[in-house]
């Protein structure tokens, strides 16, 4: 840049020759404001205070020159509307020192607002605002020798030309200390650097607003060699349309070989590049580099798409990159604790990859999105080295949301790794170890592929393998078509009787339909040749009856022979030892088998003369010990006198009547060996689901226990009340624990099962209205926690009640109890998984209640009480679930024992009930994917208790348990006391 100098050196001499300089002393001051270029060379020092300065129409080339000046001072200058066209201030071997300078323009021609050359500079409180387009030096421009520096203070810079830069530095050290940098020109930079720069900043801010903006352009040195550049921002903001552009130099010489290096540290700083980092335009034989290094809060944002650029990243504890299109780097390392790299979600479905191309080492939590519906999600691949002890923890958010999910056998790879230096890095899920969607919970599996690579992906598969349906859902639907009759159920099968609304992840169908759909896959599979060695032993009797009628019209002629023939010479010992073991079992798996996929072995028994010789020790050590051993492992020796009887009864009335005995002994015995292997009764499920689909399942059957528990009998409420008084006041409370076993909500996961902790308190008040009739109502408050098994975390619920009820008291013994209730519900529970938050739903609930019964007492003040109590309830529903109607039930006997001693009344009772609460087809949908509720189904209470009467005090205590197919209560303990006058 000397040149240029020079140049503008001429240029300002030959323009200011009419000037003259009067005094040379040895300070020169301007008193007045001058109209025409300052040009001062070579004096000791000079000083420009207190001006305020506008330019004429006819401007020189630049305002202000100053050449070899060992001390200059500008103080309190203001210069505005200059309209110079090669600048406003030129600094050269110069010493500046700057106190409050303002400086606009407007022209766009001007090549630069301030330049310094080989110049020190002190600048405190300058503001230069111009609008200089097309130029590298734009604002302020710093050209030096490496030993020379400035620092800037308590500034503001501002270009708003296109094409241009606002600070430029070349070869020169500076400092930046409170200084506010803008620019919105189309294709400018907050700054430009070439050669050896540095540039050490704290507390600006730089904002580039101007399309495809950058905040700091590198231009390639003309000297080969190794040049480095330095940028350290500390406690900073800067944002900018594109991070770091590498371009060529102006000059018509593009030498290559060039080794740049830029490295920018950010101390509590943030760097926004909206859309790329880093971009380079270079030569194959050119070498650039990147560096980041980012501590103490620090954020980098944005992407290296294509940075045509050596990328290396380092990250110490507590900063982040967050990351905002697919990028490319080749070093990421880190510090002490984790950092944070943190994949940028949009509205957009488009996933992102990381590629580390050379080197990973350290620990790293990576924030992804995964969108499991479409088997997508964002990834880390690692193409080379992975030092050892390196860590990737993984904090992964699906974006799913209700998108149907068709299965949810769904995965996602997350990360990959070359296999040599897979075995040296561990990643892990964060938190709670899983990620929720659709209504299951995907884990993180690590498996190698065809190729080698290494990978880590999430799947709703608890183990490996296809998932396998649980049999106790599917128990009702092999049973339910033998009686064809939907009306017999059992509470057991009613507690996973599917729904009869269309479901895609399980076929939740009603009864009627499963024996068809069920039989037609199940058949397929077993009488495919493939399966043979598997299904045989129990699918033979009804392998036949499948082929026949399928086979008649073209296998009669051809089956007849061979059984014939067959059943005859079972009897006779000549042909035990010759044809029986080669052609009886031969030809009978040979035919069925192979005609039931294909019609191939409908010819194959015609040309079994010729075929035989070479069919048999083919098939003979596949299907003839397998399914002999299989199927009657003592039927061996049996065979020919045993089996050729058995089979003749069942071959004849079995190929006439064609499908009636081929269907019944189909499904029956196909559906049991199906469900045995594949896991029998006590196999679970394998897919788990996710906290939400957990607790709204099984919330329902809590929200119904909560219910019943609220739902006081007569005795509870009136005591041995009959007739006689007029007016009372009672309060009971309730304090009860329930286990809830794990229920199958569809064909391939469970509830996770839990206990209930309930808390109820009522108070309520009643009167006679006649001699017969009572009648009183209630509030009631209940709390309630659910402590759920396995990693699930608690929920809570909450009801307040209002009821009103009513009681017909004979004397006879008879009573009739009505009571209608209104409560408001409450469930509290957290979402679980990653990202996890709190979540609260609300419900209303109605309860109607009919209890009626009849008090026989006896001899020494013994009584006897059958009860009989129904009642019908509804809750609301939610997005998720539908409403839940339930209708409840409880048949039972009270007997009693009283004690008269003085004023003191004692009654001992007991009660033993059959409680039922049966459930209407309401389910949970979550990513549309539909999910049973559980269920409290039946259950048998007992009940043990005594009351106190004295005068118009009462008191009752009483402890119950119950013991049900999916619920039972341990203990309950209710307390009520009564005031009556």
């Amino acid at each position: 840049m000397k040149i240029v100098h020079f140049k503008y050196s001429a240029l300002t001499l030959a323009l200011i020759s009419n000037f003259a300089v009067a005094n040379l002393a040895q300070t020169t001051q301007v008193a007045d404001a001058p109209t025409a270029t300052i040009d001062q060379q070579h004096v000791p020092a000079f000083e420009l205070r207190n001006q305020n300065i506008t330019e004429d129409e006819s401007p020189k080339s630049v305002f202000l020159h100053l050449n070899n000046v060992a001390k200059s001072v500008i103080d309190n200058v203001s210069i505005t509307n200059a309209k110079n066209p090669v600048g406003i201030i030129h600094i050269a071997n110069t010493n500046l020192t700057v106190n409050s300078l303002n400086v606009t323009s407007t022209n766009k021609e001007s090549r630069f607002g301030i330049f310094l050359a080989e110049s020190n500079a002190s600048i405190n409180n300058m503001t230069v605002d111009v609008t200089i387009a097309n130029s590298p030096h734009g604002a302020l421009y710093f050209d030096s020798q490496p030993e020379q520096s400035s620092t800037v203070t308590n500034s503001s810079i501002a270009n708003h030309g296109d094409n241009s830069t606002v600070v430029g530095f070349e070869n020169h050290n500076a400092t930046f200390r409170h200084v506010a940098l803008n620019t919105t020109g189309k294709g400018s930079t907050l700054f430009s650097i070439r050669d050896n720069s540095q540039l050490i900043a704290d507390n600006i801010t730089a904002n580039n607003a101007g399309d495809n903006g950058f905040v700091i352009q590198v231009e390639k040195s003309t000297v080969i060699g190794e040049h480095g550049n330095n940028f350290s921002f500390e406690n900073s903001h800067i944002t900018s349309k594109q991070g770091i552009n590498w371009i060529e130099n102006g000059d018509d010489t593009d030498l290559a070989g060039n080794i740049q290096t830029v490295k920018i540290h950010l101390d509590n700083t943030t760097l926004e590049a909206k859309d790329q980092l880093v971009h380079a335009t270079r030569n194959d034989y050119d070498i650039f580099t990147t560096v980041f290094e980012l501590q103490n809060n620090s954020t980098l944002i944005g992407g290296f798409k294509e940075p045509n650029s050596t990328i290396d990243i380092t990250l110490h504890p507590t900063s982040t990159w967050k990351m905002t299109s697919d990028s490319h780097i080749q070093l990421l390392s880190s510090s002490g604790e984790q950092s944070l790299i943190d994949f940028a979600y949009d509205d957009s479905d488009k996933t992102k990859t990381l590629s580390v191309d050379w080197r990973y080492s350290g620990n790293h939590s990576f924030n992804l999105n995964s969108k499991l519906v479409d088997n997508q999600s964002d990834k880390i691949v690692i193409n080379n080295r992975i030092l050892e002890n390196s860590r990737a923890i993984l904090n992964i958010t699906d974006r799913s949301g209700n998108d149907e999910f068709e299965n949810p056998n769904h995965s996602a790879t997350v990360l990959e790794a070359t296999p040599d230096y897979a075995n040296n890095i561990t990643v892990i899920l964060n938190g709670t170890n899983y990620v929720n969607a659709g209504g299951y919970r995907y884990h993180l599996a690590n498996e190698t592929t065809t190729n080698g690579q290494a990978i880590w992906k999430l799947t709703s598969l608890l183990k490996d393998g296809e998932p396998v349906k649980d049999p106790d859902f599917n128990k009702p639907k092999v049973e339910d078509p033998k009686a064809e009759d939907p009306k017999m159920k059992d509470p057991k099968d009613d507690e996973l009787v599917p729904y009869s609304d269309d479901e895609k992840i399980s076929p939740h169908e009603d009864l009627n339909l499963p024996p068809k759909d069920d039989n037609k896959p199940e058949t397929n599979p077993e009488a495919k040749p493939e399966i043979k060695p598997e299904i045989k032993p129990e699918i033979k009797p009804e392998i036949k009856p499948e082929i026949k009628p399928e086979i008649k019209p073209e296998i009669k002629p051809e089956i007849k022979p061979e059984i014939k023939p067959e059943t005859k010479p079972q009897i006779k010992p000549e042909i035990k030892p010759e044809t029986k073991p080669e052609t009886k079992p031969e030809t009978k798996p040979e035919t069925k088998p192979e005609t039931k996929p294909e019609t191939k072995p409908e010819t194959k028994p015609e040309m079994k003369p010729e075929t035989k010789p070479e069919i048999k020790p083919e098939i003979k050590p596949e299907t003839k010990p397998e399914t002999k051993p299989e199927t009657k492992p003592e039927t061996k020796p049996e065979i020919k006198p045993e089996i050729k009887p058995e089979t003749k009864p069942e071959i004849k009335p079995e190929i006439k009547p064609e499908m009636k005995p081929e269907t019944k002994p189909e499904t029956k015995p196909e559906t049991k060996p199906q469900t045995k292997p594949n896991g029998g009764s006590t196999a679970k499920p394998q897919l788990e689901l996710n906290d939400t689909a957990n607790n709204l399942t099984s919330l329902r059957a809590a929200q119904v226990a909560i219910l019943d528990a609220e739902l006081a009998g007569i005795h509870q409420r009136l005591g041995d009340v009959r007739k006689g008084t007029s007016t009372s006041v009672w309060t009971r409370s309730v304090n009860q624990s329930q286990k809830f076993d794990k229920q199958s909500v569809s064909s391939q996961s469970k509830t996770s099962g839990g206990t209930l902790d309930t808390y109820n308190l009522q108070v309520g008040a009643d009167t006679d209205v006649t001699d017969n009739v009572r009648i009183g109502g209630f509030i009631s408050t209940t709390a309630a926690k659910m402590d759920f098994d396995g990693s699930y975390s608690n929920a809570k619920l909450y009801s307040k009640a209002v009821a009103l009820y009513a009681s017909y008291l004979n004397e006879n013994g008879f009573y009739v109890d009505g009571i209608a209730k209104y409560s408001r519900l409450r469930s509290e529970f957290n979402a679980g998984g990653q990202g996890k938050k709190d979540v609260t739903y609300h419900y209303n609930a109605y309860i109607v209640s009919t209890e009626v019964g009849r008090e026989f007492s006896f001899a020494e003040q013994w009584s006897v009480t059958p009860q009989v109590q129904l009642g019908w309830s509804t809750i609301s529903g939610n997005q998720y679930e539908d409403r839940l109607n339930v209708l409840h039930s409880k048949v039972g006997v009270r007997v009693a024992k009283g004690i008269q001693t003085g004023r003191l009344s004692l009654k001992l009772f007991a009660e033993v009930n059959g409680v039922y609460d049966k459930f209407n087809h309401s389910k949970v949908t979550l990513g549309q994917q539909g999910f049973d509720i559980a269920r409290l189904s039946g259950r048998v209470e007992t009940v043990v208790g005594l009351s106190l009467s004295a005068g118009s005090h009462s008191f009752s205590v009483q402890a119950n348990n119950a013991y049900g197919q999916h619920i039972k209560q341990p203990w309950s303990a209710q307390a009520t006391y009564r005031y009556q006058w």
